[in-house]
């Protein structure tokens, strides 16, 4: 206690009190602190519970039951390789596009994403990354079609890989959102709806950074419909 300074910083009136954490960690009268903190500790603890409303201050029962508790896996960590070759390409590929050359760029972080997936299989990470920045090149220049179908295949091996309602997949599908915009409208704003929940659900505040690009991304959408309207009347 003395060394990590546990006295100091006075854990024990913070974390014997679940309401008092709650109420200084999330937003006050926020309706899912309670399901974001009930979440975030079985992830972390390898916890599988049912999927259904808990009432957390019912006074008849508790909340939770043993059948609840549907299984128990262990959290490992692990170190994973590298693929120097898909990985150099990949470092090629941003810096043509930082020297302006886009399409030698694409290029290279095409070879990249068909290295790494020869070598990795066709879920990975790193093959999720090049997605990501082969759409978004896409989408620089221009190329709205080509942008949207590999933004999409990065959105559904984020999904896959990290979980639908993961970080990793909220980003992609923020993106997948975007370039759908002047596309298909009305899909574009399902999504960011979809999106904004999720994070919600993630972090349990409003006032998240993400929440401002959300809400000003379904702006737009929804000025774009309205002026559709408009003009079709």
């Amino acid at each position: 206690e003395n060394y990590f300074g546990y006295n100091d910083l006075d854990l024990d009136n913070k974390i014997n009190n679940v309401d008092h954490f709650l109420d200084s960690n999330f937003e006050e009268g926020h309706r899912m602190k309670r399901t974001v903190l009930l979440r975030r500790f079985c992830q972390l603890n390898g916890v599988q519970i049912a999927c259904k409303d808990y009432h957390y201050k019912s006074n008849k029962k508790q909340p939770f039951q043993i059948a609840d508790v549907l299984d128990v896996f262990c959290k490992a960590k692990f170190n994973e390789t590298n693929n120097l070759d898909s990985e150099n390409l990949f470092q090629q590929g941003l810096k043509k596009i930082a020297e302006n050359s886009l399409s030698e760029g694409i290029e290279a972080l095409s070879e990249s994403l068909r290295l790494t997936q020869h070598v990795y299989g066709p879920l990975h990470q790193n093959a999720m990354r090049c997605m990501h920045e082969i759409a978004n090149k896409y989408y620089l220049q221009g190329n709205l079609t080509d942008a949207v179908t590999m933004q999409h295949r990065a959105t559904i091996m984020a999904e896959r890989l990290f979980g639908f309602e993961s970080g990793a997949a909220i980003r992609e599908m923020i993106n997948f959102a975007i370039y759908l915009i002047s596309e298909q409208l009305a899909v574009a704003v399902q999504i960011l709806y979809r999106v904004r929940y999720l994070l919600i659900l993630n972090t349990g505040s409003c006032d998240h950074p993400l929440i401002a690009t959300i809400d000003t991304s379904l702006s737009i959408a929804l000025q774009l419909h309205h002026d559709d309207l408009t003009n079709s009347q």
